[in-house]
């Protein structure tokens, strides 16, 4: 995917850049990434008629052909660390898929549930981060300011150690 190459690409030299704030590029390319990740995974769901298994090997499938493969140690802006496709007991209709990418010092996921229609699985509801609102205030990913293990605010431009595992609250 271009846009995944666009975004391995980007300049994080400037010091806090990466960390703190997003290089400028970063928001849009983000975006639009995730809405080629959406899109990838309506296309699997339709054409494993739902069967959550099924649309998340399609959908790792259709992802490797277009060079596409789940992060390994070395994580870049938009790496990709998961696809995750689930049907929720209580309604058969619906298939929720979380979509994680690397950001520098964590990991951004977004949540989308697919229902199903007529014509196939159409998108009902996207929870997406925008980048475009992380700050130099803070480290904010995904859902909420990174903390360390012990719960403690990161400081701007710092990431926790390889010892002490970040996560979103």
């Amino acid at each position: 995917m271009a846009t995944m190459q666009a975004l391995a690409a980007l300049d994080t030299s400037a010091e806090g850049i990466g960390l703190s704030a997003p290089p400028a590029r970063a928001p849009a390319l983000l975006r639009a990434l995730k809405a080629e990740l959406r899109g990838v995974v309506g296309r699997a769901l339709d054409a494993a008629e739902g069967a959550p298994a099924a649309a998340r090997e399609r959908a790792m499938a259709e992802l490797e052909r277009l060079g596409v493969r789940p992060a390994g140690e070395e994580r870049r802006w938009g790496s990709l660390l998961d696809v995750r496709i689930e049907q929720p007991a209580a309604h058969p209709e619906l298939r929720v898929a979380l979509v994680t990418l690397a950001v520098p010092c964590g990991e951004d996921s977004s949540l989308y549930v697919f229902e199903r229609g007529r014509a196939g699985f159409r998108l009902a509801l996207a929870h997406e981060c925008d980048p475009s609102e992380w700050t130099s205030e803070g480290n904010r990913l995904s859902y909420g300011f990174l903390t360390d293990a012990g719960g403690t605010k990161l400081r701007p431009g710092r990431c926790a150690s390889s010892s002490r595992r970040a996560r979103s609250p």
